[in-house]
């Protein structure tokens, strides 16, 4: 899987997520819409598990975001292009 979208779905768990960065380490685009439980933990892993990722957008889900998460991640992923924020 390259591509995944998580779209109003606040029922996935904070360890889901975290499988999901374990378990989808080929991805390149993830796009997070209405989630509660995205955080810093999450887009760490994201960060640490998932080296090809071109694009991350976290739209409407930033409550437990910091910019410590997103510098990492853009430390972490040289081909990233595009970190989308709302």
């Amino acid at each position: 899987m390259t591509i995944l979208t998580i779209c109003c779905n606040n029922k996935i768990t904070h360890k889901s997520l975290i499988e999901i960065a374990n378990k989808c380490i080929n991805l390149t685009i993830l796009n997070i819409n209405c989630n509660g439980n995205i955080t810093d933990k999450f887009i760490i892993e994201i960060a640490n598990k998932c080296p090809l990722m071109t694009i991350l957008a976290i739209i409407y889900s930033i409550n437990n975001i910091t910019y410590v998460s997103l510098i990492e991640i853009t430390n972490k992923c040289p081909k990233l292009i595009s970190v989308i924020k709302n």
